[in-house]
């Protein structure tokens, strides 16, 4: 006998987002916004293939969700659709996220280097 499932329970659930999730989360929403200016230039992905160099079936594997884009394949496919690309920023989760401050510390010439936790500044 099969179990019924609320899948609308499932899905207003507040769970933790992990980095597999948030990666294909921020994966998934890049490869929307390819698609969209695709089509906004009246191309198909055949003509973003070749822009790029590669098989259509190589970039159906860039965007598809099981891939793990790397921000080489963003610039590459932003610059074949003759478009910029931000970087990713990090964004506090928590007001305990947001009082710490992580600086890199440059060595001084002996290869040590390292991070630092400060206390952010009050503003």
């Amino acid at each position: 006998m099969c179990e019924q499932v609320d899948v609308e329970k499932i899905m207003e659930a507040d769970c933790p987002e992990t980095a597999e999730t948030m990666g294909f989360r921020l994966s998934t929403e890049y490869a929307t916004q390819v698609m969209l200016e695709v089509k906004r230039r009246g191309m198909k992905l055949k003509d973003l293939a070749s822009l790029m160099g590669v098989s259509q079936a190589t970039l159906s594997r860039m965007l598809s969700s099981t891939s793990n884009m790397t921000m080489k394949t963003v610039a590459r496919l932003a610059v074949a659709l003759g478009c910029d690309a931000e970087a990713p920023r990090l964004l506090p989760t928590t007001d305990d996220a947001a009082s710490n401050v992580v600086r890199f510390v440059a060595g001084s010439g002996r290869g040590r280097a390292g991070l630092v936790n400060e206390k952010a500044p009050e503003l």
